[in-house]
């Protein structure tokens, strides 16, 4: 299972190593792309200003994946400037070719639900802003309004509903923005909507079919 760019780390795992992995579930995917990256891309190319803004965007990225890994107990290199490529439309539709296990034939469509003997996943939600107290909604209030035009303007506020999709599409738009698909931060988010228990019937819909 994989949320978010982690998505694209369990899919890869799958398509090089497929005898080793049964099912593929990604939640709140950037299987498409982001239009928040194509941004970034075009202000990153901006005269003069551009590249001291994608350097501190990068720099800002860095460390946060130094924090993260360091809370986790690993210290990986950090590349952030691979990442906004890669989270970026451009980005996206080079990683489904050369990984295209479960990736819809149409932008909101479903792809195969079984490649190679796996099963392939996938949910994401539509509710932007969830609880008054989770700093992140203000911010992903913000990033969704690049969504107008995109998916009916419908996402997570960093995912597009339909560029989430990959194999069977449990939900589109459960009441969840993107950190909320992860019950983050501090279990803040739509009072009707609880992640954990999402996950717990996904673990059981994976039992039931063998999986």
């Amino acid at each position: 299972m994989g949320h978010s760019l982690g998505a694209l780390t369990v899919r890869y795992v799958a398509a090089v190593a497929p005898e080793k992995v049964a099912s593929v579930t990604t939640i709140g995917s950037l299987t498409l792309g982001s239009p928040l990256a194509d941004w970034a891309q075009d202000v990153f190319t901006l005269p003069v200003i551009g590249t001291p803004i994608q350097k501190i965007a990068e720099a800002v990225g860095n460390v946060m994946g130094y924090v993260l890994g360091f809370l986790e107990g690993t210290q990986y290199e950090q590349d952030a400037h691979k990442l906004f490529i890669v989270l970026s439309s451009a980005g996206a539709a080079d990683f489904n070719a050369r990984f295209p296990q479960a990736v819809p034939d149409t932008r909101c469509g479903e792809g195969a639900y079984e490649v190679n003997g796996i099963h392939y996943y996938s949910w994401s939600g539509t509710k932007v802003f969830t609880h008054v107290l989770d700093p992140f909604d203000y911010l992903v209030s913000v990033t969704a309004l690049l969504f107008n035009g995109v998916d009916d303007g419908k996402s997570d506020g960093l995912v597009g509903r339909c560029s989430s999709h990959l194999g069977k599409v449990i939900r589109d738009d459960y009441r969840m923005n993107h950190l909320d698909e992860v019950n983050q931060i501090l279990g803040l988010r739509d009072p009707y909507t609880d992640p954990v228990s999402i996950y717990r019937q996904h673990a059981n819909r994976l039992k039931l079919e063998g999986l």
